[in-house]
């Protein structure tokens, strides 16, 4: 098993996330993300994005499955996946 951090891609949303190995190397990940949006979406309201600890089952079996069929992505590897904070301006 590890344990990787990740943040929502699309504030309020988890059909995308973004893997970091560090708790911090994910929110510095976020707030540049959340920079990009802002200067993509000229609007200065953006909704929170929620951090996650993600505890993944990482083997060779399960790389395969992610390899084969990508469209479930990281799904097929997650074990558990806790909130762990919310990144705002």
């Amino acid at each position: 098993m590890q344990t990787l951090y990740a943040y929502q891609v699309s504030p309020g949303s988890d059909d995308t996330l973004f893997f970091a190995l560090t708790v911090e190397e994910c929110r510095a990940a976020a707030i540049a993300q959340r920079r990009e949006l802002r200067i993509d979406t000229d609007s200065d309201e953006i909704g929170a994005m929620a951090m996650y600890e993600c505890l993944l089952r990482v083997d060779l079996m399960s790389l395969l499955d992610i390899l084969n069929f990508p469209e479930d992505g990281y799904r097929r590897l997650l074990v558990s996946k806790k909130m762990i904070g919310l990144v705002v301006d």
